[in-house]
């Protein structure tokens, strides 16, 4: 079995990992792999743009593992994650670069994202009100024959 978590988007060639993916898998053998359709919390401008880039790039893949010519099953399927995270904790994910759409941006650029949700979508929030957040990911099974 092959398990790819939340990291084939970070695939330089997708094409030649896939293929050496499968060509590594015995007759039976099984490929999973784990995309993020949704985080489902705020973002502020310059994390909702590297979140499209993202995005587009699960879709393409969703798209290109459709087409992919093996010998087995195929599933794909969609599964919501509902969740929950304090402000300040959210903040703090920000600051520490939970997902690699922020790895690219600055200390500052961070501060000023949070600068932008205060003074719109969280101005409201106290730091220890919990905000509801829907995670959203993408099951992809490859079953050989």
């Amino acid at each position: 079995m092959v398990v790819a978590v939340f990291s084939t988007h970070h695939f330089v060639e997708p094409d030649a990992v896939y293929k050496g993916i499968f060509r590594c898998l015995r007759p039976g053998g099984t490929f999973v792999q784990f995309d993020t359709i949704s985080i489902g919390h705020p973002k502020f401008k310059m994390a909702a743009n590297n979140w499209c880039t993202h995005s587009q790039k699960v879709n393409e893949r969703k798209n290109f593992l459709r087409q992919i010519k093996f010998q087995g099953k195929f599933t794909q399927e969609e599964v919501s994650c509902p969740w929950s995270v304090t402000k300040s904790k959210l903040y703090e994910m920000f600051r520490y670069r939970y997902m690699s759409m922020f790895y690219q941006l600055s200390d500052e650029q961070i501060e000023e994202g949070i600068k932008e949700l205060e003074s719109d979508t969280l101005g409201d929030v106290k730091a220890n009100d919990l905000i509801n957040c829907n995670y959203v990911m993408l099951i992809t099974k490859f079953e050989l024959e």
